[in-house]
This record gives C-alpha cells, sequence and structure tokens, in this order.
C-alpha cells in the first residue's frame, strides 16, 4: 500500500485482528458470524470487505489508466454495497473469500463493459506489481478453486495434479516424486486436466472471470 490513494488505509488495515489477505482468518470470521450473528463480527467483516474493495479497485484503476476518481469511488461503493445486501445468501460460507473477490471482478467486467472512459486516474510513483496487488487477488481465486478441483480427484491423479498444475514441475520431476514412469505422469496429468476442464466449479470460475480454461490450465 505504498501509492498516496491508498495511503490512508494503512490506520484501518491495522483495525483488523488478522492480515488483509488471510483468506483462511477471513472465511473463518465470516462462518463464525453466520453461526452467531455477532454485531462485532459482522463490523470487522465490512471493515475487511471495505479495505479489500477499496485496495482491488484502486489498483486496477491507477495501473490500468481506467477512470477518473468520482468512478473509482463508484465501483467502490457499488461492490461494497452488493456484499453487505447479500451476505445471507452466501452458499458457501468457508469460502467467503472468494464470493467477495468474485464481486469484484464482476463489477469491473460491468464497469468496463457499460462505460468508455474520458478521464483517466494517474498517480506518480505507482510501484510495479506487488503480491498485495489486484493481479494476486485474481491469482488467489483461481488457485484456490484448482485446489478445491485437484482435491476431489482420485489419489493418483491428485498427487500429478498438484505438482504439475499447481507446482509447475516436470514430467521428470513428477516421476520422480510419484515413482510412475515420464510417460505413465504425462498420461495421469492430461486425464487429470480432462477432469479438472469438465469440473462445474472451475467452468463457473471461468465464465465468471470471463476467461478460458486454457488461460488457467496448462496444457
Amino acid at each position: 500500500m505504498a501509492t498516496p490513494l491508498l495511503e490512508h488505509l494503512a490506520p484501518l488495515v491495522a483495525r483488523l485482528p488478522f492480515p488483509l489477505d488471510d483468506t483462511g482468518a477471513v472465511n473463518a470470521l465470516f462462518m463464525r458470524w453466520r453461526a452467531t450473528k455477532g454485531d462485532g463480527d459482522l463490523a470487522t467483516i465490512q471493515l475487511w470487505a471495505y479495505c479489500y474493495y477499496r485496495r482491488y479497485f484502486t489498483v486496477k484503476f491507477v495501473r490500468e489508466g481506467i477512470g477518473d476518481a468520482p468512478e473509482l469511488e463508484a465501483v467502490i461503493s457499488k461492490a461494497y454495497d452488493r456484499l453487505c445486501k447479500h451476505l445471507d445468501e452466501v452458499r458457501q460460507p468457508e469460502r467467503f473469500n472468494h464470493w467477495a473477490s468474485v464481486i469484484c471482478r464482476n463489477t469491473l467486467l460491468n464497469f468496463l463493459r457499460r462505460h468508455r472512459t474520458h478521464g483517466r486516474l494517474k498517480e506518480e510513483g505507482v510501484p510495479d506489481p506487488t503480491p498485495s496487488g489486484s493481479d494476486e487477488i485474481d491469482r488467489q481465486i483461481v488457485i484456490e478453486a484448482l485446489q478445491r478441483a485437484i482435491s476431489s480427484l482420485s489419489p493418483t491423479l491428485r498427487d500429478v495434479a498438484r505438482l504439475r498444475l499447481l507446482e509447475g514441475r516436470s514430467y521428470e520431476e513428477v516421476s520422480a516424486a510419484t515413482g510412475l514412469s515420464c510417460p505413465t505422469a504425462r498420461v495421469y496429468a492430461a486425464r487429470a486436466l480432462q477432469r479438472l476442464r469438465e469440473d462445474a466449479g472451475l467452468r463457473q470460475l471461468w465464465a465468471e472471470l470471463g476467461e478460458t480454461e486454457e488461460d488457467f490450465v496448462p496444457p
């Protein structure tokens, strides 16, 4: 959060009981709130969402030169309001962070489809992309979905898929780690890839992100 447009977020983020990108803590908090409906937990969820959304959209607008300051504020408000109005409708509370991230992406896509940008939000000294930027948010969504889908595969396919698709290991490395021959590792990787391309959750994610499976799953 080094850019001037985000400096004011630091005191707010400091009030969170966990790091802004701690997905596990966010999901655990949301599940607890769904069970108890505690006002304190709700306030923390809303604070996290505000910080998360403001960072996401500010980074997107500045780095990609889309929109002006009023449009940025409008998009943040739209996404935040949407989240707050539909908290009771999250079907998988254990994946709340993913649900919140999809709202980010869809709100941005809707903005880009409906608006022709006349002004550009510019800022001097904008740093290169970092793991806390919007690219990392999208990457985390994809990795989380792939991990879930891979966990549903058979044990043999699961190991090969994790090594090859998530960790990017070569077939020689997969072979050494699993005891399979390289040709067999290739066959298992192809089978795993086919199962993943048929996974309903992954297909829904690809549709939500406006991409194809080739963007996320290596051939």
